[in-house]
């Protein structure tokens, strides 16, 4: 069982100013204390270990997360408000197709795409797909 004393001092876990005083990382203080009272979020109960006290970087780093996610999510409503139907013209081959370039043999009835290299090349054994 902890003693009273143990129960009323708090440690603090990160060095800070304010108008009630200086509170130094490491110094326990009695949990009434003006800096105690004047800035809480800086001291934990004097028992907590030294690992769980974070460091003096967490609150700069959730606040980074914090305004990364408010930009991700502003990013998202953006996108989701510019909405754009993307086509892609697409064309079948009426018969077997070498081509030399890229070493491959296109089968009759394969698909492809409008900006195909072997489309360019092959005009007259390709037949555009409608839906």
């Amino acid at each position: 069982m902890t003693s009273s004393s143990e129960e009323t001092t708090v440690v603090c876990i990160g060095s800070f100013a304010n108008d009630a005083g200086i509170g130094v990382r490491g110094r326990t203080y009695p949990h009434d204390h003006p800096l105690v009272i004047a800035a809480p979020k800086m001291f934990k109960p004097a028992s907590t270990p030294m690992w769980e006290w974070g460091t003096d970087l967490d609150g700069v780093v959730e606040s980074y997360e914090r305004a990364g996610a408010e930009a991700n999510a502003a990013r998202i409503e953006a996108a989701r408000a510019n909405r754009v139907r993307l086509t892609l013209r697409v064309w079948r081959a009426t018969r077997d197709v070498t081509d030399l370039a890229h070493g491959r043999t296109i089968l009759k009835n394969s698909t492809i795409g409008e900006d195909d290299d072997l489309l360019l090349q092959h005009p007259d054994c390709f037949e555009e797909v409608t839906a």
